[in-house]
């Protein structure tokens, strides 16, 4: 079992783009020892890039791409990789918190006032963000955090954010 420190590093862009280069591999008939030999790392680095444990640079991506015939698969990839970790916009206190919350296997929840961000709909919470940016990025951390394997998750909602009318709060949530 990877331990809290590996898991923070496991960001979800990073297993996304580690799962194209295995199924790549797996594709290709390749085990990860001759997919390290034809682009000159060891077995070990192939496993840490399929697994999101590290991040590689673009002329690493090019390399594999060429070994694994990828016509260019690759490269999207880490393009799609790097565009997705230069979009996710949080506040400075959040950062880390959506890495850690995505490879999280429980997760609790104690709400007052508001529904919490993973269970609001787009409705819901364009109403609270004013910026379509963060309202994108909220439900964007939505669809990561419940995507397989979710964690189980314990919510204690009090009732009256149930029955109160939604309206503009002008505030980040």
């Amino acid at each position: 079992m990877a331990s809290t420190i590996e898991n923070r590093r496991r960001t979800p862009e990073l297993r996304t783009f580690g799962s194209v280069i295995r199924r790549l591999r797996e594709a290709a008939g390749l085990k990860q020892a001759e997919l390290a030999a034809l682009v000159n790392v060891s077995r070990a680095y192939i496993g840490h890039v399929e697994l999101g444990k590290t991040r590689c640079r673009l002329d690493f991506a090019k390399r594999l791409d060429g070994a694994l015939k990828a016509d260019g698969e690759v490269v999207a990839a880490w393009n799609g990789l790097l565009e997705s970790i230069k979009s996710v916009k949080y506040a400075a206190y959040f950062v880390n918190f959506p890495k850690v919350e995505s490879t999280a296997k429980l997760i609790r929840v104690y709400e007052t006032h508001v529904v919490n961000g993973l269970f609001q709909t787009e409705e819901y919470a364009s109403a609270i963000v004013m910026d379509p940016d963060i309202l994108n990025t909220r439900m964007n951390r939505q669809k990561q955090v419940m995507s397989a394997p979710a964690p189980k998750i314990f919510v204690v909602l009090e009732e009256s954010v149930l029955h109160r009318a939604g309206r503009r709060a002008g505030r980040h949530a």
